[in-house]
């Protein structure tokens, strides 16, 4: 009986362990992906009234600092106008961006050692049939997701926030206007290959691992 629970409570740490380092796998690339949007934002030549590139870039690039700031408690815009729902929206997804920004500290607290402890025993060779089946899932999941992303962008907001003020008025929040569906589509491509770059490496270092032992036995 104690070794059928043994078992058991070791198959939970296993399963809580992976859980964390996936979850730290995606926080790190929902944090790189919102920093290269600034590249996308500033190769989109869609024109603001009153604006010029240069200036718009400068301002996607406030937003960008404000979203990952934890003290940047006001967003202002120099160039681009923005409504004071647009404001608040921004505020909502900055609470989003901030809970990443936990995540990757608690689930990097967690993953770090457990990936170092299995470094030194010569155990990175264990993550490598895990990281294929990830490696699968994550493309399915985007595939269907770009497949059928106005539908599921629009529900995503309707679950998330508690308003309508994710519905901008290109009238009164321009910057719409480059914040495209597309715009979106391309973050969620360039998410996807980082995760793929993050599970490669982690792979190859198991199988750098296996290869190494085996040769030397």
């Amino acid at each position: 009986m104690n070794g059928i629970l043994i078992n058991i409570k070791n198959n939970i740490i296993a399963m809580l362990l992976w859980c964390s380092l996936i979850l730290f796998v995606i926080s790190i690339a929902i944090f790189i992906t919102l920093n290269f949007s600034w590249i996308m934002f500033a190769l989109s030549h869609t024109s603001i009234s009153g604006t010029t590139h240069a200036n718009r870039v400068r301002d996607y690039g406030r937003l960008i600092l404000y979203l990952q700031w934890p003290f940047d408690k006001n967003l202002v815009f120099k160039y681009i106008p923005m409504s004071a729902s647009g404001t608040h929206h921004f505020e909502d997804v900055k609470s989003l961006f901030d809970i990443n920004e936990v995540a990757i500290i608690l689930f990097g607290m967690v993953s770090i050692p457990w990936l170092w402890g299995k470094k030194k025993k010569q155990q990175l060779w264990q993550l490598m049939l895990p990281i294929k089946g990830w490696s699968i899932f994550f493309p399915t999941v985007s595939t269907l997701l770009v497949v059928n992303f106005n539908n599921l962008f629009i529900k995503f907001h309707e679950i998330v926030f508690s308003n309508q003020d994710w519905a901008f008025d290109p009238r009164t929040d321009p910057i719409i206007n480059v914040l495209t569906e597309n715009f979106f589509i391309v973050c969620v491509l360039v998410f996807l290959v980082l995760v793929e770059i993050e599970l490669g490496i982690l792979y190859f270092c198991g199988y750098w691992q296996l290869k190494n032992s085996i040769r030397h036995q």
